[in-house]
């Protein structure tokens, strides 16, 4: 986002959504509009945690939540550049504002003191000041300084929490009889328009007000000068003054939301005087303090006054007897004290239980590209394997190291994760969090450890004792079997431990590092210093054990690798790696080349690793950029040549020690996501015909990612050890000649970029533009690489000189957008000056200009003109006619419709333009006056959307030029927006943090999200299964399932409020139960929620009943069962054969004496019980021929399948006894299926006299539930084959089952599927037997009439859409 500018007439504005914050952005908005007539200004509206947490009070949140809770969200939007500034109320805002913000401005202070609203049955008495209230009356008040002076002035009333806008406080005042009366800032009842309802108000003598109340602040980014120019006028210099002084005292007594203080400011003149009253929350103890000086000095007063409270005991007793400083703003910062941790944690666990991870639409499916954090990974071996733990910012991950496939992840945590530590032998992960430790046995939360006050910096287990050190100088002692704290390891001023170790053999002994460059070893047990070691001079960021007792390594902050003899206190050897860079961490070899090539490896910030020699006490080689960013870990697998790396860049790597020399390293594998966040995904393939499948193959499973680290990713969904980066050229090998980063080389970020896959195994088949890039670029997918050809309107090797006519053209001619014709064989690039040029994809050279006059006119060859052709005519100049038809400033976007005949371009200009592909003419043009910044084109469907800069989307038709849908709802810029496989639903984000799913028929938003950080890339899968998105900060790609394909969805009504989602982690690649032997581990937050739990509760349910008709009885519906449980019906055969195992399966080791089963639809199978005989009639007589209970299979569901043991029976009843398995018997039960039971009961019940309501509506819904491998297992037993004759019948009520239900006109898609699937399995018994192929006959009949019926309808609804189309609006 640009700063606010004469040439940028849009300035972006960010807000609450109360209708009090609103009032006051419309004020400062006013303010401005007067002095710059010429600015438009677009309000986006934040949700706030303090709009949403209206439960508790606001000192019940700890520093750190309470502090920015109204602010956090539209600072965000700030630091992210969607908003040029924000308004705050100046009393919510924290005295410490995030790094790269300023309060701006400070509008002039309305009256700042405080008013009563009473209940109106206590106006209707007359009764209008608090005094006349009776004792015991309740007060309502959200403030802490209003609680304690009731408290303090009117002992006898009782105070409650009230929080919520004012119409909300309003409302809960006249609503009810819980309050009598409420206390309020005066000014926000008069800004909001509600003046006449404050009864009385209050005395700022005795009740003073709050900091900064009365005031707005204006708040925006440190670097936009601009902006900041812009805010001052509004500025008043008197309330700035007067804000300054108490905004001081309140910093520099740590105050916030937990502190009771009135002041009350003045001016005369140049003299400021500050009085403030520190009070107790029940109003028993004030302190009163005032100062005068200045106004010049107003710092410098608060700072005076709040010294003379901290000299006051009895003010010290009661702001807390530190004075030690709190970072007064939000983040990790939390207050000092386990009491403060716990209301902090308290605070962060309410939010994290309003956060959904599936809400209508979508449901949170897992993370791609996120690979390693910043934090130092833990290895461990268990038995031959070896695992290594490593965190993904909020939550964990152990990988297998032989392939560093994942194969436990953790669900996420409130924080970020700063430490980890593993006891293999509990399977116990300890995650460090702030100054909490969060336990964890396998990826089940158990406890919380609490008791650190300061932010926990290192974990390490030895045997059952946990160490942590945090950042106040002290180490924490945990008993892993009790969960106790042993004892408390204290280290004064001038030693700040920064990392520590256990030496091997060292029993009770640790060694810790100092920033200061000293080292300490410590008796854990008798909790004294045995020895310290006096260093180096520098801070110690790194030790090592090494495979020599006594010996270890010592890393250093300016770059020296020591090894040093610990019982010696002797240096053994000295290394320096990089003296601009700091180790981070250092690994011994341990396998066999150890004893002829002993080495130690160092890491450091600039991403080498350097390869040390011991034995020759020589640098052997350099693994020069192993990483783009710090190494944050290096470990040598035990027993192996092979070193575990792990970066800041995201990415983890596999080294081999497998050269003769023994010190060179090659990579051997590595798992690698972006460094930086990305900006822009698309799918790939699955755009052509040979591809356009179910996505079976794997060609849809492939995204396209350009990030802000420069890179062009392709990441593979279901295999991410598929993904790479695609090459940019031999860059590495360059860097290193060069001796520059590797980023450094690389193209600048991506802006936009397409694909096509219809030429793909010919020639380049991607194109990207860049930030400030000139010329457009190729690559090829297949090869994974950037083409050779690059275009441009020019050759950059003729030079021209800066500034020039020329030269200025040339930039004008800079990318902007790119697309691919769907033939794949042209490329069209929009360009900064408002032309689109076409490219061949092949040759790279230019193929003309949108318009043509914008590039020159190919030369006539005359050997191919005819002769006596006019050449004068041939060589007409066209620019006066066309010129004018180009965009006025850059190209936004363009596309191409499926059959190459249009070109779309859109421009900030406002306007839409449609060109013929072929002759590049201009054909018609649309102005949607505002600036468009997105635009998207459904190519099957001719649908054009596009996003301009008033927060609409507007919705066209290719075709007829027309307007189709108008969606409206963002409140800040649109950033991306895509549509589904079928262009039923339009996906998009904003930069307000929301996503919104428009249904295109309806022209409604059926699916409303909002997240922590706002969207910034939107795709979504060929076979619409999965959305994928990119968030603001976040380096991984996030898939979300849609739901409508393996649930029911229920549309029925627009969503009014935003469901906050939490973000989805990353999957198990394997199954882990051989890998860490604690059986198989379930992913998690991949559950899939029954329909039930994501039906609405207006909707009742209908399941088991017959489903409603069709709306009219000429109209045909479909069935609302989920696309998977019947779609791949028609491709049984295929699946099969591709899920055929390649071996038979193996017996398990260990298996259970007896296996339960589990069936989907929760039926408990059961013998069907055989009616009382007599005995006669019981025994078997020879000769008799076998007979078969002629109701089998047709009693009722809950006796056939239920749970029936016969409990029933009367005590005299005889019991049939179980016949044997080879006597024949009577009693014999044929096994048959459910669908079995259904069909034959259905078939007796003959009440059904009316068709519409079929009488085989519990088969169709039976069928309807099930998935296609049970409905195929469900046809297949109907009958076992000719010699079955019961089979036959059943075979034939199916058949009359699929003709009745077709003739309801119900269901009509399900019915095909499964007509389909079943004339496959029993298609030679239907044509061998008479009877059957009659009524397959009859069958057939009926649905072609229905197929006739539908293809009329299908008519009349396309002319009538033809028609509609060709009205002239």
């Amino acid at each position: 986002m640009s700063s606010a500018s004469a040439s940028n007439t849009t300035i972006f504005v960010s807000s609450r959504k109360s209708p009090l914050a609103m009032a006051q952005t419309n004020a400062v908005i006013s303010m401005l509009e007067c002095r710059f007539p010429d600015l438009h200004f677009v309000v986006g509206q934040e949700d706030t945690m303090g709009d949403q947490v209206l439960d508790r009070h606001l000192s019940d949140l700890g520093t750190s939540t309470a502090s920015g809770l109204f602010t956090k969200s539209l600072e965000e939007a700030l630091l992210a550049k969607t908003a040029h500034f924000a308004v705050h109320s100046l009393k919510d805002m924290p005295t410490t504002l995030p790094a790269g913000l300023v309060l701006a401005a400070i509008t002039k202070r309305e009256s700042p003191e405080d008013a009563a609203i009473l209940h109106p049955k206590h106006k209707a008495k007359g009764l209008t000041t608090l005094k006349q209230l009776p004792e015991k009356s309740v007060m309502g008040t959200s403030s802490l300084r209003r609680e304690a002076l009731i408290r303090s002035q009117f002992p006898s009333f009782e105070v409650k929490t009230l929080r919520g806008n004012i119409q909300t406080r309003l409302a809960k005042l006249d609503e009810g009889d819980e309050y009598d009366a409420i206390i309020v800032a005066a000014c926000g009842f008069r800004r909001g328009g509600l003046g006449d309802r404050i009864d009385e108000i209050l005395p700022m003598e005795s009740f003073g007000y709050g900091v900064g109340q009365g005031s707005i602040g204006v708040e925006c980014r440190a670097d936009d000068e601009q902006t900041i120019a812009m805010l001052k006028t509004i500025t008043d210099e008197k309330s700035a003054h007067l804000c300054k002084a108490e905004r001081s005292l309140l910093y520099h007594l740590e105050g916030g939301c937990q502190i009771a203080m009135g002041v009350s400011t003045s001016l005369n003149q140049d003299t400021l005087t500050l009085n403030a009253t520190v009070l107790s929350r029940d109003g028993k103890s004030s302190i009163y303090e005032s100062i005068s000086g200045p106004c010049s000095e107003a710092d410098e007063l608060g700072k005076s006054l709040a010294g003379r409270f901290w000299g006051n005991e009895l003010a010290r007793k009661v702001l807390g007897k530190t004075q030690e400083k709190r970072a007064l703003t939000y983040g990790d910062a939390e207050a000092p004290g386990e009491a403060a941790a716990m209301s902090a944690a308290a605070a962060a666990e309410s939010m994290s239980k309003k956060m959904e991870i599936s809400d209508r639409v979508l449901q949170a499916f897992r993370a791609i590209g996120i690979v390693v954090a910043d934090v130092p990974l833990v290895w461990y071996g268990m038995g031959k394997a070896s695992f290594a733990t490593a965190s993904l910012g909020k939550s964990f991950v152990v990988y297998k190291c032989d392939k560093l496939t994942p194969v436990l992840v953790s669900p996420q945590l409130p924080k970020r994760i700063a430490a980890l530590a593993v006891q293999p032998k509990k399977h116990l992960t300890f995650t460090a969090c702030g100054r909490q430790i969060i336990v964890w046995k396998r990826v089940e939360q158990i406890k919380t450890l609490l008791g650190h006050k300061g932010a926990i910096q290192q974990l390490m287990t030895v045997g059952t004792i946990l160490f942590s050190l945090d950042d106040a100088r002290s180490i924490i002692m945990w008993d892993l079997d009790t969960m106790e704290i042993i004892d408390t390891l204290s280290f004064p001023v001038h030693f700040e431990p920064t990392t520590m170790l256990h030496p091997d053999t060292y029993l009770n002994k640790i060694l810790v590092g100092s920033k200061q460059g000293s080292l300490q070893l410590w008796n854990v047990r008798k909790k004294q210093c045995v020895f310290e070691f006096t260093g180096w001079g520098s801070a110690v960021t790194a030790l090592e054990q090494s495979p020599a007792v006594d010996v270890v390594s010592i890393g250093l902050a300016d770059g020296r690798l020591m090894v040093h003899h610990l019982q010696l206190d002797r240096r053994v050897l000295d290394f320096r790696q990089d003296q601009q860079s700091g180790i981070t961490a250092a690994s011994f070899r341990t396998d066999a080349g150890a004893s002829t090539t002993p080495l130690v490896v160092s890491g450091s910030r600039s991403g080498d690793i350097a390869v040390w020699n011991l034995q020759t006490k020589r640098l052997e080689s350099v693994i020069a950029n192993a990483h783009d960013g710090a190494v944050m870990s290096l470990q040598f697998l035990a027993n192996e040549p092979l070193l575990l790396s792990a970066g800041t860049d995201n990415s983890i790597k596999l080294w081999i020690f497998d050269q003769i020399n023994g010190g060179t390293a090659r990579l051997l594998k590595s798992r690698e996501g972006h460094r930086a966040p990305p900006t822009r995904i698309r799918y790939y393939g699955n755009n052509t015909l040979a591809t356009m499948s179910d996505g079976a193959d794997g060609t849809c499973c492939q995204i396209l990612s350009a990030g802000q680290d420069r890179a062009f990713r392709v990441f593979h969904t279901a295999r991410e050890q598929q993904s790479r980066e695609l090459s940019q050229g031999p860059v590495l090998k360059k860097a290193r000649s060069l001796n520059v980063r590797v980023e450094d080389l690389k193209l600048p970020p991506i802006v936009q970029f397409a694909a096509m896959e219809t030429r793909a195994r010919d020639w380049a088949n991607v194109i990207t533009c860049h930030e400030n890039e000139i010329a457009a670029y190729v690559w090829r997918f297949e090869h994974r690489a950037i083409g050779k050809k690059v275009l441009r309107q020019f050759d950059p090797c003729n030079r021209v000189p800066s500034g020039s006519a020329e030269d200025l053209r040339r930039k004008k001619t800079q990318a902007t957008s790119v697309t691919i014709s769907s033939c794949g064989n042209y490329a069209l690039v929009g360009s900064s000056g408002g032309a689109i040029f076409q490219y061949n994809m092949q040759s790279g050279e230019a193929r003309g200009s949108f318009p043509v006059a914008l590039t020159p006119k190919p030369k006539l060859i005359s050997s191919l003109v005819l002769p006596g052709t006019d050449l004068s005519v041939l060589q007409v100049d066209e620019q006066d006619d066309t010129a004018r038809d180009a965009h006025d400033g850059p190209v936004s976007a363009v596309a191409v419709d499926a059959l190459n005949e249009t070109l779309v371009s859109a421009g900030i200009d406002g306007k839409l333009k449609f060109w013929g592909l072929k002759k590049h003419e201009l054909r018609h043009e649309i102005n949607v006056d505002s600036p468009i910044s997105q635009m998207e084109l459904h190519r099957d469907s001719n649908l054009l959307c596009v996003a301009c800069d008033d927060q609409i989307l507007r919705l066209f038709d290719v075709m007829t030029y027309k307007l189709v849908r108008r969606f409206a709802g963002h409140s800040h810029g649109v950033t991306d927006m895509t549509f589904s496989s079928d262009a039923r639903w339009l996906f998009s984000s904003s930069a307000d943090a929301s996503l919104r799913v428009w249904d295109i028929p309806t022209g409604k938003c059926v699916d409303w999200m909002r997240f922590q950080k706002p969207v910034t890339g939107l795709a979504v899968s060929p076979t619409g299964e999965f959305l994928a998105t990119t968030h603001v900060g976040h380096v991984g790609i996030f898939l979300w399932a849609n739901r409508s394909f393996f649930t029911e969805v229920f549309l029925d009504s627009e969503p009014t409020t935003p469901v906050l989602m939490d973000m989805p982690v990353a999957l198990n690649e394997v199954d882990n139960s051989d890998h860490l032997g604690f059986g198989t581990e379930r992913n998690p937050r991949v559950l899939v929620a029954s329909a039930d739990e994501a039906r609405p509760e207006s909707v009742v349910d209908t399941r088991g009943e017959e489903s409603p008709g069709p709306l009219d009885a000429s109209l045909i519906t479909l069935s609302t069962a989920p696309r998977a449980f019947w779609q791949t019906l028609f491709n049984l055969e295929l699946i099969k054969k591709r899920n055929k195992p390649i071996e038979p399966p193996k017996a398990p080791e260990h298996a259970p004496f007896f296996l339960q089963t589990a069936r989907k639809d929760d039926v408990h199978p059961t013998f069907v019980p055989v009616a009382p005989k007599s005995k006669e009639s019981v025994v078997n007589k020879e000769g008799d021929d076998d007979t078969m209970l002629e109701n089998w299979g047709a009693q009722d569901d809950d006796a056939v399948w239920g749970d029936d043991d016969g409990e029933d029976l009367e005590e005299d009843a005889e019991v049939a006894a179980p016949s044997s398995r080879i006597v024949k018997s009577e009693g014999m039960v044929t096994s048959r299926c459910k669908l079995a039971t259904l069909l034959a009961k259905s078939v007796q019940d003959d009440d059904y006299g009316d068709h519409a309501a079929s009488r085989f509506a519990k088969v169709s819904a039976y069928m309807q539930s099930l998935s296609a491998s049970a409905v195929d297992v469900e046809m297949s037993t109907l009958c076992m084959g000719a010699f079955d004759e019961e089979g036959k019948k059943l075979l034939a009520c199916f058949l009359t089952f699929l003709r009745e239900e077709m003739r309801t006109r119900r269901d009509f898609q399900v019915l095909q599927a499964y007509l389909n699937r079943f004339l496959k399995l029993h298609e030679e018994l239907l044509v061998a037997d008479p009877v059957l192929l009659a009524q397959a006959d009859e069958l057939g009949g009926v649905q072609q009439q229905q197929w006739q019926h539908l293809q009329k309808l299908l008519h009349n609804n396309l002319c009538l859409v033809q028609y509609l189309s060709k009205i002239q609006m």
